[in-house]
């Protein structure tokens, strides 16, 4: 290993840490903070840097779209989800309503036992006759 490389698996060395430190520290002074506050403030004061509206209005064609896109994405799905339920309703409707049969109206007697082995042709006879 040379000296410029570090282990990442041992305990960084002390002038690292130091090094470190001297470079992320605040600056001391107050002359530091007053110069800063001056850049600040005649940035904002600065006619030419523009309003803030500005900078929101340039996104304005941007968010018009993304929020149109929302509404109809949102109206699709509601709609689709109205078309679901419908049909999840009429499936219920149609699977819960009694089934009509048709009812046949049959001479008294045709569907009696008749005497003889052709009982069940009389009978298929009469009902079809019908």
């Amino acid at each position: 290993m040379t000296n410029n490389e570090i282990r990442l698996d041992e305990p960084l060395p002390e002038d690292v840490i130091a090094a470190g430190r001297d470079i992320y520290a605040p600056p001391t002074g107050g002359a530091y903070w007053s110069v800063l506050e001056s850049r600040i403030m005649a940035r904002i004061s600065d006619s030419s840097a523009g309003r803030w509206w500005m900078v929101v209005g340039g996104w304005a064609r941007s968010g018009l779209a993304a929020a149109a896109a929302i509404i109809i994405a949102t109206v699709v799905g509601a709609l689709l989800l109205q078309a679901h339920n419908q049909d999840v309703r009429t499936a219920y409707e149609t699977a819960s309503q009694p089934t009509v049969t048709e009812t046949l109206t049959v001479p008294e007697g045709a569907l009696s036992e008749r005497d003889g082995p052709d009982t069940r042709d009389a009978t298929f006879r009469d009902v079809i006759s019908h």
